[in-house]
């Protein structure tokens, strides 16, 4: 069966609510489809499966603590790809609750949007107990990603699972995942760059006085030559003027 994939690394994204479909019930699951028409017979294309491509999240805690096969991996930093993917999942929640509310009144959605510590986590499936590392190449359990790395995440939407006609939710399936352990020794000397800019400064700064003093004595040579007198004067009386208050404190020894 094909796919359809819903790129949150880009811009803008390819879905619309109106091509999702759900199926029948079978063993309190719905399964979920994107179907779309084809333009140019006017006919329902194959049903894709789905599957979310998320930003680049950091790891900001250890993963793999949890006894289950199901992980909340933080949504972390805070910006605007990553927000555009969490609002994207509420509202796509909210459209499913819609339309089993009208089957079932009562029914509530369990959201795989959460908040630990004031930060948004994604509720996720993991089947397969080893991740491929783009570093290396090793095979690698997702309890060996380091802190401060980070990963870039696929994910299979299947399904939606229902629980005594009162609650039902999402199910979400980590198909494939990209990591990424940073580098810590960038080799960067930030005090070396400081000085390097206060040099060009200086530099700079001392050719624009350099050009200024040239351009003045190539446009006015005259108020130069007679700047010089005028300094010699001063300098010459106010040695005058020293040499007399000498002679004075002389005389009244």
């Amino acid at each position: 069966m094909s796919y359809h994939l819903i790129d949150f690394t880009q811009d803008k994204i390819d879905f619309n609510f109106d091509n999702l479909i759900i199926g029948k019930k079978i063993n309190s699951k719905y399964y979920i489809y994107y179907q779309t028409q084809n333009e140019d017979n006017d006919t329902l294309d194959e049903p894709k499966e789905i599957y979310i491509k998320l930003p680049k999240i950091r790891l900001i805690y250890k993963l793999g603590s949890s006894k289950y096969n199901q992980e909340n991996i933080p949504l972390y930093p805070n910006y605007n790809l990553l927000n555009k993917f969490i609002n994207f999942i509420k509202n796509l929640e909210e459209n499913i609750n819609n339309c089993f509310v009208t089957k079932f009144p009562e029914i509530i959605i369990s959201s795989i949007i959460n908040k630990k510590n004031n930060i948004n986590t994604i509720k996720v499936n993991i089947n397969d107990n080893y991740i491929i590392s783009s570093n290396n190449n090793k095979k690698l359990k997702i309890n060996d990603f380091k802190i401060n790395s980070e990963i870039n995440l696929i994910l299979k939407l299947s399904f939606i699972w229902i629980k005594d006609n009162y609650k039902i939710g999402l199910s979400s399936e980590l198909y494939q995942v990209k990591y990424n352990l940073l580098p810590f020794d960038l080799n960067i000397n930030f005090f070396a760059d400081i000085i390097n800019d206060n040099i060009t400064n200086n530099t700079l700064s001392n050719i624009i006085k350099s050009n200024e003093i040239e351009s003045s004595v190539k446009n006015d040579t005259k108020s130069h030559i007679d700047i010089k007198p005028q300094m010699f004067k001063l300098i010459a009386s106010d040695l005058l003027l020293g040499k007399q208050k000498l002679k004075s404190i002389q005389n009244i020894n």
